[in-house]
């Protein structure tokens, strides 16, 4: 398993090696995660192609891979918090994901939204504050096809990937791709993350036991 310490160490080395001779700014510079229910890859994340390119129309130069999240457990979420510095302007990155279901169960919705703060402290992103998946053009990649037809924005700081099921044991082929502007004005924010699983059988069995008792009673009284 990859520890957020092992993440964390050698993305610093790679970072100030990228980062020598340059004095560019406006660029995510760092990451650091937390969950107790996954296991993160995030390749080193290299200082911007396209420094404030708002709304670039296509798949922007400016590339995150997350080569693996393993979700190894049921109905939690994995968070990302990126660190940001100032560019005077706003930089689109691509994401590119590869997401594997290690839970034991399949997941048939996969939730993914914006905010500040992690865990328990984590602040949802509003409306109109610059930090969002593409929006209001989304005109870059939007790709859930691994096993969901219908992704959908929910509003500019939620994707909400639906239509179709995330069998247990499957990983991402082709990758998730998406799209997210980042603004000046923010020192971090957070990429969250999560896989809702289908009912677990014994809930669908106490769903249907309820059912059938209510029809039983609606019949007796209909009787009465």
């Amino acid at each position: 398993m990859i520890t957020k310490q092992t993440l964390g160490t050698g993305l610093v080395a790679v970072t100030m090696l990228s980062c020598a001779g340059s004095l560019r700014a406006g660029q995510i510079t760092g990451f650091t995660w937390s969950s107790g229910i996954a296991s993160i890859g995030l390749d080193p994340v290299s200082p911007p192609v396209d420094i404030n390119n708002d709304n670039f129309a296509g798949q922007s130069p400016n590339g995150i891979l997350v080569t693996q999240k393993d979700f190894f457990g049921v109905n939690g979420v994995a968070d990302i918090v990126f660190s940001v510095i100032d560019s005077g302007g706003t930089t689109e990155y691509a994401i590119a994901e590869g997401v594997s279901n290690s839970s034991g169960i399949s997941w048939n919705q996969y939730r993914i939204e914006l905010g500040f703060g992690e865990g328990v402290g984590f602040v949802a992103s509003t409306p109109g504050d610059d930090l969002d998946f593409d929006t209001p053009d989304e005109d870059s990649p939007f790709n859930f096809s691994a096993f969901f037809s219908t992704p959908a924005l929910a509003g500019e700081d939620v994707i909400l990937a639906t239509g179709g099921l995330f069998p247990n044991l499957a990983f991402t082929t082709p990758l998730f791709q998406f799209s997210i502007d980042v603004p000046d004005g923010i020192e971090s924010f957070t990429m969250r993350q999560i896989p809702i699983p289908l009912p677990e059988p014994t809930s669908l069995a106490f769903l249907s036991i309820g059912a059938v008792t209510m029809l039983t009673r609606v019949r007796r009284r209909s009787i009465k």
